[in-house]
């Protein structure tokens, strides 16, 4: 797999925000490390913490994440924001409002920063740059 072409005297740094299925063992992150391993040019930025939800993204992300710099930032969130509460109600740990909002803080703040910003969905549909 070849690097798309970049400035071979700078390095690409690339972050990731989400939750354990963007970090732990086998994520998507984990697998494009072991694929550019041997490239030099790249490094990877792991802000993506287990059990995150949006509003744990937003909080942190100047410190795990703009912090660095990045060139591109990927965001995959969403899963624990939707996990059930364990009350009568049985909600969602955040609303629907609150993730959108959340969401749309974290793309906007990492455009503002210059990085390029890459999220996807967990359910089927492919990454997208805004």
């Amino acid at each position: 797999m070849n690097v798309p072409e970049y400035n071979k005297l700078k390095t690409l740094a690339i972050a990731f925000v989400g939750d354990s299925i963007t970090s732990d063992r086998a994520s998507y992150m984990n697998v494009l490390k072991r694929i550019y391993k041997n490239n030099t040019n790249i490094s990877f930025i792991d802000g993506a913490v287990s059990g995150d939800k949006s509003d744990d993204a937003v909080m942190k992300l100047y410190l795990r994440v703009l912090n660095y710099k990045p060139d591109i930032v990927h965001i995959m969130l969403g899963t624990n924001d939707l996990r059930r509460n364990k009350d009568n109600n049985s909600k969602p740990c955040i609303s629907l409002d609150e993730i959108k909002h959340n969401l749309e803080y974290l793309i906007r703040t990492i455009k503002e920063s210059g990085a390029k910003n890459h999220h996807g969905h967990r359910h089927g549909l492919s990454f997208f740059t805004l």
